[in-house]
């Protein structure tokens, strides 16, 4: 990632009203929705006036000091994106990519 996003000329249009951060997990890692309070998937999301009802959106807690957040849309087919599950994510490491791509390349 970038960090490109960031400075979309759009992103001046985009509210997320009425938010609230998860609650703060106690270790570096995602809860396995066993602890709701540390996963966040209802929002009021505004775009240029209008509510978005198309994203799926998803704010987890990752430890005492971070959270991640997921969102994907599909325009097309909303019900495709609102349908997936987003999350825990697994945690890779620099040599799990290496290896990975070493085993899998021609």
């Amino acid at each position: 990632m970038t960090g490109e996003a960031l400075l979309a000329e759009w992103l001046g249009d985009l509210i997320f009203q009425s938010f609230e951060p998860p609650e703060p997990g106690t270790a570096f890692a995602q809860s396995n929705d066993d602890d709701p309070g540390q996963i966040i998937r209802r929002h009021d999301v505004v775009f240029k006036g209008g509510k978005v009802d198309d994203a799926n959106i998803c704010i987890r807690s990752l430890g005492p000091d971070y959270m991640t957040c997921t969102a994907v849309r599909t325009p097309e087919r909303k019900e495709d994106a609102l349908g997936w599950v987003l999350g825990p994510f697994q945690f890779l490491t620099v040599n799990d990519i290496v290896t990975h791509g070493e085993a899998t390349s021609a």
